[in-house]
């Protein structure tokens, strides 16, 4: 019975006018997004490996390592999941200063269009995140609404048919028919990126991406839940989609965009650049008194109280000794901020877990290497990599034999491990809308 009721569910909704148009909506908006990123991929591609042969030119022919080491720069690794997962990755330069600061550097920044950081980027997560969500809704409203409306309970339960029964063949042939746009054109997407010879994929980028695939289903399930459940709580479609509307709004817009604010508002964090200066002015206290005590041992030398190599000797334990002080009193100073911001972006997080779209955006990101923790790791990588540099200056290491940076995406384990928190939010949320809208059916008033 439940099966007979899912077929007829089906069929009658691959009749309709909306399925068609959303169908060749979806198809197109994700196909041609697709097509859009993989170009930008490329593009990006290659300024990274214009940036990288510049950079390896430049060590080679500069003669002062300061010099180069002041001049150094890392490139940022590329996830080729990011032509569908676009995160925070979003206008981020390929190349990033790393001398001096952490100072991003626009590098080729001139062969791209500006106006393009104003829209949001076409990209999967954000087309089914947002604009699917709404789409789901506008399939679900009148599920069960519609038919109250039309009197067509009344006569489907004239017959020996249950009230779980049919609300399960109407959810599972509902489920089926919302969900085959998204995934023919998940699919299509998928083999373009196959066919792409611009998009490097492997073994852990195609784990990636059918573990993506079953996180927009889920994704996709939560919202017909969802929408399915207003259905059964409204009489008259039309209370239903008002108040589906207002649940997009909310969930889509509202809570992801407030969240943050909510956040600051709660627990406040010093900024980084607060604790680079602090920073700064640590290793120049250092400095200065380790030059200090350098001129100190260059006029024994010239008196004649102390030798060429003992002086060498000296700098070398020094600076160690230098170093470590140096760093650990950094470590010490900006430790306190370093962990009051992670509270805030944990607290940040949490709060945005109250949306399925943000959970949906934290779980494709994490998978595609676009997210948050993805970028925490990049900074420690570089920073990391600064220390190397001032390391390598100390021990006048010429500018040919200065550290490269180098960062390895994380494997599918990993990744997966990351997202597991996001995918069992969003399981839950499933299991809690279906179970919201038999109860609601249960209860209703067929009249």
């Amino acid at each position: 019975m439940i099966l007979a009721i899912a077929r007829k569910e089906f069929a009658e909704a691959l009749h309709r006018s909306r399925f068609v148009i959303g169908a060749v909506a979806t198809f197109a908006l994700v196909l041609g997004g697709v097509l859009l990123q993989v170009d930008d991929f490329a593009r990006r591609r290659a300024r990274s490996d214009e940036n990288r042969i510049a950079a390896e030119r430049m060590r080679e022919e500069a003669e002062d390592p300061r010099e180069a080491a002041r001049d150094a720069t890392a490139e940022r690794p590329l996830a080729p999941l990011r032509v569908l997962v676009t995160g925070v990755e979003r206008g981020a330069p390929e190349t990033v200063r790393v001398g001096p600061g952490l100072t991003s550097m626009a590098s080729g920044a001139m062969d791209t269009n500006p106006v393009l950081d104003l829209f949001p980027p076409l990209d999967l997560a954000y087309l089914v995140g947002v604009v699917g969500s709404l789409m789901v809704f506008v399939f679900a409203y009148d599920a069960v609404s519609g038919e109250r409306e039309e009197g067509t309970l009344q006569l489907v339960f004239s017959y020996p048919v249950g009230r779980a029964s049919f609300l399960a063949g109407k959810a599972l042939g509902g489920m089926a028919s919302v969900a085959s746009p998204f995934v023919a054109a998940f699919l299509a997407a998928a083999l373009v990126l196959e066919a792409s010879p611009e998009v490097p994929l492997g073994a852990v980028e195609r784990a990636s991406l059918a573990v993506l695939g079953v996180v927009c289903l889920l994704f996709v399930a939560v919202c017909y839940g969802l929408g399915l459940s207003v259905s059964c709580l409204c009489r008259r479609s039309a209370t239903s989609i008002a108040a589906l509307g207002g649940v997009w709004v909310l969930v889509a817009l509202v809570l992801p965009n407030l969240s943050p604010f909510v956040a600051r508002a709660i627990y406040s964090a010093p900024s980084e650049n607060a604790d680079e200066s602090v920073a700064a002015r640590v290793r120049e206290r250092h400095r200065a008194a380790f030059n200090a005590e350098r001129r100190e041992r260059r006029r024994a030398i010239r008196e004649g109280t102390l030798s060429q190599e003992e002086a060498i000797a000296w700098r070398r334990k020094r600076h160690a000794e230098v170093q470590e002080a140096m760093e650990a009193e950094v470590a010490a100073a900006t430790g306190p901020g370093r962990a009051r911001r992670r509270s805030l972006s944990a607290l940040t997080l949490n709060l945005c877990r109250l949306s399925p779209v943000a959970v949906f955006e934290f779980a494709v990101a994490r998978l595609a290497q676009t997210g948050l923790a993805h970028e925490v790791r990049l900074q420690e990588a570089l920073e990391a990599h600064r220390r190397e540099l001032r390391r390598a200056l100390w021990d006048d290491v010429p500018a040919s034999g200065l550290p490269r940076f180098e960062m390895a995406l994380e494997p599918f384990p990993a990744r997966l491990a990351g997202a597991l928190p996001e995918v069992l939010i969003l399981a839950v949320e499933a299991v809690l809308c279906f179970l919201v809208a038999r109860v609601g059916f249960l209860r209703m008033d067929l009249l």
